[in-house]
């Protein structure tokens, strides 16, 4: 069973059911949860969806085969990511994958726009992509290790967007992990 931390509205819930998965997905947003099993019933699919912080995932010990967190958890503080990362090896089962994207790269440039807050934390953002968001967390390889530790084995990727003048415009994360 898939589940993703932080589903939001479904994107990415959504075509994992389409392919035949029973999924499930959490979110601290109610509206988002609500708007999730409205999409999902709209299609005629089964996703359960319930509103839930990602440091308490109210489900057993080894649940899951498959865990997905796309841009969730880089917008956390650190204790959250630690906890929540956490409680996702907690439910994965034993051959079971944790797969993590956009996690934003301590070099991306829109972090300017900001001012450090805690150690590889950043808000109060007056421009750029994360205007709009409260907390940012940066991360590289060697902090994705120590929060993977647990882990049997892990392979994590960086993405580099380059501009034509070829200054960094963004730098994000992606990785699998496998319990």
């Amino acid at each position: 069973f898939p589940v993703t931390i932080g589903c939001g509205v479904g994107n990415n819930l959504i075509p994992l059911a389409e392919m035949g998965f029973e999924c499930y997905g959490i979110d601290v947003s109610k509206i988002a949860v609500e708007e999730t099993q409205e999409r999902a019933r709209k299609r005629g699919l089964k996703i359960e969806v319930s509103v839930s912080d990602v440091c308490v995932i109210k489900f057993p010990n080894e649940y899951f085969d498959f865990i997905v967190d796309r841009s969730v958890l880089t917008c956390t503080d650190s204790n959250t990511i630690s906890k929540a990362v956490s409680e996702v090896f907690r439910t994965l089962r034993g051959s079971g994958f944790f797969v993590a994207f956009d996690w934003f790269g301590v070099n991306h440039p829109d972090l300017n726009f900001g001012r450090e807050i805690s150690q590889n934390t950043f808000g109060h953002f007056t421009s750029g992509n994360f205007k709009n968001v409260e907390i940012i967390s940066t991360f590289d390889f060697n902090r994705i290790s120590n929060l993977l530790v647990d882990f049997s084995k892990f392979n994590a990727k960086v993405h580099k967007t380059m501009d034509m003048q070829d200054n960094l415009t963004e730098e994000k994360f992606s990785f699998i992990a496998k319990k």
